[in-house]
Formats: C-alpha cells, sequence, structure tokens
C-alpha cells in the first residue's frame, strides 16, 4: 500500500497548526483555534503521530525559536531577517 498521500496530509495538517500558531503569536486571530489549543496539539500523542519518526516536541522548540528570533529581530528593528 502506497502510504505517501497519508504522510503528505499528515505534513499539512501539522504545518497549518505552524502557521496558525505564528499567525497568533503575531497578534492575528485564525478562526477556530487559539493558542491554548494549537500547543496542546504539538503537546499531544496524535501530533507525534502525524510527525512521525520526528520528534514533535522538537518542532514545537523549533517555532518557538524561530518566533523568538522573530520578535527580537522586529526589536532591534531587522524586520527584513524575520521570515515569519
Amino acid at each position: 500500500m502506497n502510504f505517501a498521500p497519508y504522510q503528505d496530509l499528515a505534513a499539512a495538517v501539522v504545518a497549518r497548526a505552524a502557521d496558525d500558531y505564528r499567525t497568533i503569536k503575531k497578534g492575528g486571530k485564525v478562526k477556530g483555534a487559539s493558542e491554548r489549543e494549537i500547543v496542546r496539539f504539538f503537546k499531544s500523542d496524535y501530533c507525534q503521530i502525524l510527525c512521525g519518526t520526528v520528534s514533535a516536541k522538537m518542532i514545537f522548540k523549533r517555532l518557538n525559536d524561530e518566533i523568538t528570533a522573530c520578535n527580537e529581530s522586529i526589536k532591534n528593528n531587522e524586520k527584513e531577517n524575520c521570515n515569519v
């Protein structure tokens, strides 16, 4: 059985959660999602299943590191260095 379509779907779900989290952390709103729900998702067994062999906790840590670095860039007037 070809699992590639399911793996693509799983990756898309996690990527969407990451994009929604970035939006919320920048002060935006996401219909149907809150910061608390997204944090809970990244810490869940379900997210880990979707991530497969990659650690969901590591993805969430890197996401937070990215957001922190972006906030520091904005604070230092280096907004062009912020990819979030």
